[in-house]
């Protein structure tokens, strides 16, 4: 039987949860769907990464039959990736998607979403979008460049991290953004670097391609590492891209509460005007920025190195992993805004 069990952060006991405990200030749920023993506590990579002193973070496991309960509405909720696929026909699936739906739609919720991966499959899934096994068939674990749109560019959460930027007068082409250097370097809003702790990455070496591209003034691509043999082939109507690639249609999306509401921001955006911001209800992402190094070695690669290409394969066994570092934090760092309504 699904219960309403939500496990605290990092206790060892589990506390029930309901909507009328009362919430801190701020109040945080991590849906880990992930119930591979060798992934037992990946729901901190997220709660270390956005909990902030005085602040109540919670998680919950809905394959281990762990839901939130049915009317409580945290500030925050993240939903992790899975081994399992968003189409499993199975009851937490179900009602995951019942949940995160009601959280989404409910016009008097002011709770906000980041889905990642699996998470980003399910809730676009529970909205009415399509998910499938990739076009391209097999899985895919790489380092995907993905493009962002000029919504992307446009969010007051990704100030100070990526800009639009006009092609000269005179020339043709559309603008492009650039995901600026000024983004990685030693605090965004409060937030440290990303490489303060030796947890991340450390950052590229001196003549990799990727360090030239750090030095430059920016990119205009996002790198993220991508693990997955689902993806979404057909968006919800509430949701508006935020980039793309040439794999995958729909690597990072954004979520209003109704299809008319996603309407209205489109149409707010085309005539250059500033959308309602603050009613978006959802971030999400293809891609897992939340892995650190210690997770890429010791958990992911042992179990895809005869599936990746040899290139790949000794690029992400070196010591040092390339660009995706970078953009990794720059994606949690504009999830910590949304969640929190921060702009920069």
């Amino acid at each position: 039987m699904l219960g309403a069990v939500v496990r605290c952060g990092r206790a060892s006991h589990a506390a029930a949860i309901s909507a009328a405990a009362p919430l801190r200030a701020f109040s945080g749920l991590v849906i880990n769907c992930e119930d591979a023993d060798e992934w037992k506590g990946s729901e901190n990579l997220f709660i270390d990464r956005f909990q902030r002193p005085g602040e109540s973070w919670s998680w919950c496991s809905p394959p281990r039959g762990e839901l939130p309960d049915r009317d409580l509405r945290p500030d925050a909720v993240v939903v992790t990736g899975s081994h399992y696929s968003a189409t499993l026909d199975a009851p937490w699936v179900h009602a995951t998607s019942s949940w995160l739906r009601t959280v989404v739609e409910d016009p008097a919720c002011r709770t906000r979403v980041f889905a990642v991966c699996f998470g980003h499959q399910l809730l676009s899934q529970a909205l009415g979008g399509r998910v499938g096994r990739l076009a391209a068939g097999g899985f895919r674990f790489d380092e995907e460049r993905i493009e962002p749109r000029p919504l992307f560019a446009a969010m007051p959460w990704a100030r100070g991290i990526a800009e639009l930027s006009r092609a000269p007068e005179g020339s043709a082409g559309p603008p492009k953004v650039v995901v600026r250097r000024a983004g990685f370097e030693s605090t965004v809003n409060g937030s440290p670097s990303p490489f303060a702790d030796g947890r991340h990455a450390t950052p590229p070496g001196p003549g990799s391609a990727a360090a030239a591209a750090a030095a430059s003034a920016g990119t205009p691509f996002l790198t993220l590492l991508k693990a997955h043999e689902d993806e979404v082939l057909e968006k919800p109507p509430s949701a508006l891209t935020l980039a793309s690639s040439d794999k995958v249609p729909f690597e990072m999306t954004l979520v209003a509460p109704s299809a008319a509401a996603a309407a209205a921001a489109r149409a707010a955006t085309d005539a250059g005007e500033e959308p309602d911001w603050a009613s978006f209800r959802a971030l999400t992402v293809q891609g897992h920025p939340e892995f650190l190094r210690r997770e890429l070695h010791s958990k992911i690669l042992p179990g895809v190195l005869d599936r990746i290409e040899t290139g790949l394969k000794e690029r992400l066994t070196a010591e040092q992993v390339p660009e995706c570092a970078l953009h990794d934090w720059a994606v949690l760092e504009i999830a910590n805004r949304f969640l929190r309504r921060d702009v920069a």
